[in-house]
């Protein structure tokens, strides 16, 4: 993974960080535009941490969501805007599978 990528990945690059929902909107309006190639390594590790959640909240519940700097709806908000930056313009099965990951972390 190239430098370019991995900023392409990031929410932020200065120190401070943003605040949470401001840096997670910023984000958000930056993958829509991105090229495939950077959506495709943002929705595979979108999908891994989503699936990762699901596999904790099945373990301990709605506890999960203490481990993150939102509350249950911002985790499911922030999820529900990466599927729809990465929809703008881009399909891919990868996309699929994040689509249906999402819709189960929702529904619980």
């Amino acid at each position: 993974m190239t430098l370019v990528t991995v900023r392409g990945l990031s929410d932020a690059v200065v120190k401070p960080k943003p605040p949470w929902r401001a840096r997670k909107e910023a984000y958000l309006q930056h993958l829509q535009h991105e090229a495939p190639e950077l959506k495709l390594v943002s929705a595979a590790d979108k999908l891994h941490n989503c699936t990762s959640i699901l596999r904790d909240r099945r373990a301990v519940g709605d506890e999960v969501y203490t481990r993150f700097t939102a509350d249950k709806a911002g985790v499911h908000w922030y999820y529900r805007g990466c599927v729809q930056a990465l929809a703008t313009g881009w399909e891919h099965p990868i996309l699929d599978e994040l689509r249906a990951a999402v819709r189960e972390l929702e529904e619980g």
